[in-house]
């Protein structure tokens, strides 16, 4: 007689009975009461329990079908949930994903989405189509507007983007989606030319007076302007400069929640972010004293100083950015040169940044350029292979964890080094955010940087090793820095 047991690790599939109900078939089950259930097992879990993915259908085959289903989605991507819906991943985002945002803001995130999830809330997530979103969103339109819409839209990208992210979803179809013409929204409620002189004229008698001036000309917030202080004011200004300062006031913080202004922000008060408004005869952002640019981007500037023969050039990056961030900023101006594009001017001459399609374009190939300089294709393949964390690349390369994890997503290092894992019959090993995390709180991973080729590539092997045991332990071993530098 043939041996009819399964192989190690092979799928299990059984019939479970209904509690209560007798078997009437022992071999086909086919009076039996219940469902028939399939089990592939996926090993063992760092605490050593068994991980394991459940199916379930009215057939055997039915069952079949859905284990060679299950075995596409673990071999081509995330192990995605069956019973997670778009209203756990709408709430779980609210929860956990606005950190630092007011109770207004996550209450105002919540009414724009709660029309959104009334329609599609019980749908499975994984199960969404972009079409679902599309014909939400249209419905919504007939009594909302365009701007709100835009708003549900975009914040259901960013809940189906965090459940992408801890892998309960394979992509994300709220980012197809369109959005459709919703009504016109309220009318204006700025005062116009006539009001505002108005207001200006009664308000001369008022202690307000000022207050009231500068929010009208200047275009500050009045939560920005209740902040302000005397050494942020300069009612003189300096005309002999090149180019010249007129009197101004310089935004630097406010009484909302948090103390912050817009669009610029900050946690160092040494280097608040702010704006600056000429006084008052101009409304439009300007430098402030000394003529230097004292605002905080996101990405470095390049100045071209005007009036002078000499082509100075000026790189400014933010300092309370993290190494890995300001190295990426040094290297994308780099790539502006090695590109050969020409620089202008950043500011134009009312203040304001100047940006055009052209420099679009420009800043997009810098950024892919200063990412190759950063991280070799060869080397982000290497750490997708094993299925190294981005934060210990990103410490071997001296850049930040999201650079790594970009260069190794647009370089399509990850989609080779999955296709070369389907083809050998194997998965990648993926730790979870908080794996990651202990990991980079447990290690002073500061030391790859100053490793050499060889003895970066035995690290590699190594951490291999241990990722493919899924044992956290080895992991940490491996990255203390006595094992490399002998």
């Amino acid at each position: 007689m043939a041996d009819t047991r399964r192989g190690h690790r092979d799928d299990s599939i059984y019939f479970d009975h209904r509690v209560g109900t007798a078997c009437l078939d022992a071999r086909l089950h086919k009076a039996c009461a219940g469902r028939w259930r399939g089990v592939i097992s996926l090993g063992s879990a760092p605490d050593g329990k068994r991980v394991r993915r459940k199916v379930s259908g009215q057939s055997k085959t039915d069952v079949k079908t859905k284990l060679q289903a299950l075995h596409d989605e673990l071999r081509e991507g995330p192990n995605t949930s069956a019973t997670y819906t778009v209203r756990q991943a709408v709430e779980d985002w609210l929860a956990s994903s606005l950190d630092g945002r007011s109770a207004k803001t996550v209450s105002a995130y919540r009414e724009v989405l709660d029309p959104l999830t009334t329609l599609i809330g019980s749908a499975k997530l994984r199960d969404l189509t972009a079409r679902q979103v599309r014909s939400a969103l249209a419905e919504l339109s007939a009594d909302r507007s365009t701007r709100t819409l835009e708003i549900a839209r975009n914040a259901l990208v960013r809940a189906i983007h965090m459940a992408e992210a801890n892998d309960l979803v394979g992509r994300n179809v709220a980012s197809l989606a369109s959005v459709p013409t919703g009504t016109a929204g309220r009318p204006s409620r700025s005062l116009t030319l006539e009001q505002a002189k108005s207001l200006i004229q009664q308000a001369r008698k008022s202690r307000l007076y000022g207050y009231i001036v500068l929010c009208l000309l200047t275009g500050c917030r009045t939560e920005e302007a209740r902040a302000l202080r005397w050494d942020h004011v300069d009612l003189d200004g300096r005309p002999g400069a090149d180019p010249p300062v007129p009197p101004h006031v310089a935004v630097w913080r406010s009484v909302r929640a948090h103390g912050d202004v817009n669009p610029w922000r900050c946690q160092d008060e040494k280097v608040k972010a702010h704006r600056c408004g000429c006084l008052p005869q101009r409304s439009r952002p300007c430098a402030p004293p000394g003529g230097e640019l004292q605002r905080r981007h996101r990405s470095p500037l390049v100045l071209r100083r005007h009036g002078d023969q000499r082509d100075d050039r000026l790189i400014i990056f933010n300092p309370v950015h993290s190494d890995g961030s300001q190295a990426n900023s040094l290297a994308h101006e780099l790539a502006h040169m090695f590109l050969e594009h020409e620089p202008g001017p950043a500011i134009g001459p009312g203040g304001c940044r100047v940006w055009d399609q052209e420099m679009e374009e420009e800043e997009e190939e810098a950024n892919l350029l200063a990412a190759t300089l950063l991280v070799p294709r060869a080397a982000a393949l290497a750490c997708a292979r094993i299925g190294l964390p981005h934060a210990v690349g990103a410490a071997r390369f001296g850049v930040s964890a999201d650079v790594m994890q970009w260069r190794t997503n647009s370089s399509g290092a990850a989609v080779q080094a999955r296709t070369e894992a389907r083809k050998r019959g194997r998965t990648i090993p993926q730790l979870t955010k908080a794996d990651i995390a202990m990991i980079v709180a447990e290690c002073d991973l500061a030391w790859l940087s100053e490793l050499s080729d060889k003895e970066w590539r035995t690290l590699l092997r190594l951490c291999g090793r241990a990722l493919a045991s899924r044992s956290l332990d080895e992991l940490a071993k491996c990255l203390e820095p006595p094992l490399c530098t002998g």
